[in-house]
């Protein structure tokens, strides 16, 4: 796959980025066996789609939504492989700083493939994942971890749930903290189902327009009531 001196630097990054996910989901097992699964697909990516005159290799042939898919969500849910990606680019800058200094055309080839497959992953990660983007914030996320806010009509996430959002307990849905409409409305069916017994059909308003000033009899003092 690669000469001896590049190939000993390949194992020792291998090295590290498998013991960085040694107590993390899925096992262990299950990353050495992508590593050797994506050596594999490159090497014969080297083989078959190099371009010698330019040094480089024609990932358009190789890397389409298929290959995307077999190294993802074959290994992965969505979350395993947001944290793996992290590793990955990681490992990848780590990778391009190390060989400016050696200027090795093999690891070159290497990272530049890895990078193509992660841009392209980027590109294709919402539909591998069957992802849905939160109304409020933009972020991607499992269909397991949304939120429907708005009887449906937005669907947020909990994050935002727990810091933007309120259950509404009138109309059995989350809505926005900051949304006028549904306060305003809670104020007044709340002021009017405390007098209720006043008046039936009148709203805060009028009763506020009714409020009068009513004379005790035998006593200097005034009090404040509605009738």
């Amino acid at each position: 796959m690669f000469t001896k001196s590049p190939y000993q630097i390949m194992r020792t990054y291998n090295t590290l980025l498998l013991d960085d996910c040694m107590f993390e989901n899925p096992s262990r097992s299950t990353y050495t066996k992508w590593l050797a699964r994506f050596y594999k697909e490159f090497n014969k990516a080297k083989r078959k789609y190099r371009d010698w005159d330019n040094d480089y290799i024609n990932v358009d042939d190789v890397i389409d939504y298929d290959f995307c898919e077999i190294f993802t969500t074959r290994y992965f849910t969505y979350y395993e492989w947001a944290r793996f990606e992290n590793k990955l680019h990681n490992f990848q800058y780590k990778l391009t700083r190390y060989n400016e200094i050696l200027d090795n055309r093999d690891i070159r080839l290497f990272y530049r493939f890895m990078e193509c497959f992660l841009d392209r992953i980027n590109d294709e990660k919402t539909e591998l994942f069957e992802l849905n983007s939160c109304d409020n914030c933009g972020i991607n996320m499992a269909d397991e971890y949304t939120v429907s806010a708005y009887g449906g009509d937005q669907i947020i996430c909990e994050d935002c749930r727990d810091s933007d959002y309120y259950y509404h307990e009138r109309s059995e849905q989350y809505v926005h903290n900051e949304d006028c409409d549904y306060s305003e409305y809670d104020d007044i069916e709340d002021f009017n189902e405390q007098y209720s017994h006043v008046k039936d059909g009148y709203t805060l308003d009028d009763i506020r327009e009714e409020t009068v000033v009513i004379e005790i009899p035998k006593t200097d003092r005034f009090i404040t009531g509605v009738f």
